[in-house]
């Protein structure tokens, strides 16, 4: 997404005949403004009503090239001018617009629908690594020719229970006076079985798909162009919003083993891993959370994505295989009798902490759960994590010790108890987690072991494993 300006006329759906000069200005990361001359909001009996916040569901307009323009969800953040005024003329606004839709008037927001969606993603086209693109150099009778052919690639189709999914190239032809580039990228279609609203299509679809192509580049992956169908009338409208952050060009390429896992790696197996990435989100959805965190906030600090990545290590084993020391039913009597043993002349409040304490007793500790994705998760793995990983049983304590450490920051500690509070081993021990959720997310997306222990052979990270992080 590039930055731009649209000088128009503006509207709102119910006042046609109220039309107000601005220009919308867009920038992907600084956000979207738009600055009129004049308001919306002028009445004549009440002068305050110029400076309320006003927030605007849609707001239509005109640019001068003549090209339908949609606003959505729209905030009035400052009015200028002088009062009394004659017209509203003599006022300027800003206006907050968190989307743009150019080449369509959506007069209601339940007319928001589309049938489709087309997206171009950040790493993409590396991820995908297919080109119809050859180049030949042919030397014949003492001639040397250099022949350029252009084949399109066929697309990939993945057709879901409810959405299909097309990876597609396109190519664009440069000539000029002494040159002549061909130049290609992938979309990606987003088609759902029904028409979808905007909102499910950004925070569903759009979503869900981004970060299954982050956790593959193991970078964070943004849009860089969006276009839409109309789901009644068969026009596309592109589509504008701002991102949080867009990487410079130049570091908008990746090479093969900077990448977790690339498109010919799982080529045959695609279907499935986005079939389970889509099926498993209410499961996985709290333990994706907090590795996107990561993922999308290199700045946090390496004691905050310990802490992050023990959560969603601990999360996974207890949403995804569940179990306890005992079943709650079980444990109700238990629980009755440790709650009758707390001495009665405790004040209420200490009371009251130790039976929050013992509430939950019949599930697993943190450590276990940990030791179990390590010894029964991922048993098929257990040469890969051995040569990380040296002794489970220290790795699991020293895990806990500090978990509980930057959790509560204690000072009280014993030989059980030993925090790292080495920056250096800590980063080591947060890479070794990291290390432990991706093999975890592979497991759930049913990759064949054989595929993911090529994958860690090649992945630039991972192999070799430094000496640094032993």
């Amino acid at each position: 997404m590039q930055p731009f300006e649209y000088h128009g006329n503006w509207w709102l759906p119910d006042s046609p005949d109220k039309i107000v000069p601005g220009t919308l200005i867009f920038h992907p990361i600084e956000g979207i403004s738009l600055n009129l001359y004049g308001t919306f909001s002028v009445s004549d009996e009440n002068s305050a009503a110029l400076f309320k916040v006003n927030s605007y569901p849609l707001i239509l307009g005109v640019s001068r090239a003549a090209q339908p323009i949609t606003l959505y969800k729209c905030l009035g953040i400052g009015t200028t001018g002088f009062i009394p005024a004659s017209d509203y003329a003599a006022f300027t606004s800003k206006i907050k617009v968190n989307y743009i839709f150019v080449g369509h008037h959506f007069v209601e927001e339940k007319n928001i629908l589309f049938k489709n969606m087309d997206v171009n993603l950040t790493y993409l086209k590396d991820w995908i690594r297919i080109s119809g693109i050859q180049w030949q150099i042919i030397d014949e009778n003492d001639k040397r020719k250099h022949l350029i052919e252009y084949t399109r690639p066929e697309s990939i189709d993945i057709n879901l229970n409810e959405v299909k999914f097309q990876f597609s190239h396109e190519t664009w032809f440069k000539p000029q006076n002494f040159s002549y580039a061909v130049d290609e990228d992938i979309w990606i279609e987003i088609t759902p079985t029904s028409k979808t609203s905007f909102s499910d299509f950004l925070t569903y679809y759009l979503y869900n798909l981004r970060n299954f192509l982050a956790f593959a580049v193991n970078r964070p992956v943004y849009p860089i162009a969006l276009k839409g169908t109309c789901s009644d009338i068969e026009k596309t409208v592109d589509i504008f919003y701002q991102v949080d952050y867009m990487p410079p060009a130049q570091k908008l390429s990746l090479q093969s083993e900077q990448m977790l896992f690339r498109y010919l790696d799982i080529a045959d197996h695609l279907e499935t891993c986005l079939e389970n990435w889509f099926a498993k989100i209410e499961a996985l959805d709290p333990i994706k959370e907090l590795y996107f965190a990561i993922l999308y906030n290199p700045s946090l600090s390496t004691s905050a994505q310990f802490l992050f990545l023990a959560q969603a290590l601990e999360a996974y084993h207890r949403r995804v295989h569940g179990g306890g020391y005992m079943t709650l039913e079980q444990y109700a009597s238990t629980y009755k009798e440790l709650v009758n043993a707390i001495t009665k002349s405790l004040d209420r409040s200490h009371k009251d902490s130790l039976k929050g304490r013992i509430k939950y007793g019949y599930e697993y500790s943190f450590a276990k759960r940990l030791n179990l994705v390590i010894t029964e998760v991922l048993k098929d793995y257990a040469d890969l994590i051995g040569q990380k990983i040296d002794n489970n049983k220290k790795f699991v304590d020293k895990v806990r010790s500090t978990r509980n450490y930057l959790t509560h920051f204690g000072s009280e500690e014993t030989p059980r108890d030993t925090p790292i509070k080495d920056l250096i081993e800590l980063d080591q021990f947060k890479l070794r987690m990291l290390f432990l959720l991706q093999l975890c997310f592979f497991v759930e997306l049913t990759i064949p072991a054989e595929t993911v222990r090529s994958v860690v052979s090649n992945y630039l990270l991972w192999n070799p494993w430094p000496e640094y992080y032993r």
